[in-house]
């Protein structure tokens, strides 16, 4: 199963954690996670500023580093090469991300896979929480679940308030369609930094 929160502050940074749980019916050493990294909308954005915070196993920090990443994602490996690991185990990743918000002449939207499509073991299930800074008016949400491109919607998305709520038992993206100005458009000189 996979739990995320994601909180979204007023200038459109990202701040993720992640709760994965995985059970190994044979050893395995760890996991690796890839996190979408490249977005379309007509044109291709990529998030930048991707900071990895911290990464636990069982509440104890784990090994982690990074690796060579696949196409449009950015990838980590999790895990100790000389720990087998055997039965259930809650991987605990945080880290934070920029230049994820699009902004739009009437709108700015947020579209976030969060489970990326790179797993070996489909997911018993997803629920992910979005928070945006208060006063925030959700204007549409969609969502959906399947591989990369996927238009099927076996999935249910809602809000309440500043808080989104997306679940579903597969991989998972949602799009979120923001009033206007409740996220501050960052100019090129602040993009650079």
């Amino acid at each position: 199963s996979m739990e995320v929160e994601v909180n979204v502050d007023e200038k459109g940074r990202l701040e993720v954690t992640e709760l994965i749980t995985v059970t190994y019916n044979d050893e395995r050493r760890g996991i690796f996670r890839y996190i979408p990294s490249v977005y379309l909308d007509g044109i291709v954005r990529s998030a930048s500023h991707l900071k990895f915070i911290d990464v636990k196993r069982n509440g104890i920090s784990e090994t982690y580093e990074s690796i060579d990443s696949r196409p449009y994602n950015k990838a980590i490996r999790i895990g100790n090469e000389s720990i087998y690991l055997v039965g259930q185990h809650v991987y605990e990743i945080r880290y934070t991300l920029k230049d994820v918000i699009i902004f739009k002449e009437n709108h700015d939207e947020l579209f976030w896979n969060v489970t990326g499509n790179s797993w070996e073991y489909p997911f018993e299930e997803v629920v992910a929480n979005f928070y945006f800074p208060a006063g925030a008016e959700v204007k549409q949400l969609n969502c959906f679940t399947g591989a990369f491109g996927s238009t099927a919607q076996a999935c249910v998305i809602e809000s309440d308030l500043n808080r989104v709520t997306v679940t579903a038992n597969d991989y998972v993206s949602a799009g979120i369609v923001l009033e206007k100005g409740i996220i501050q458009e960052p100019g090129a000189v602040q993009r650079a930094l």
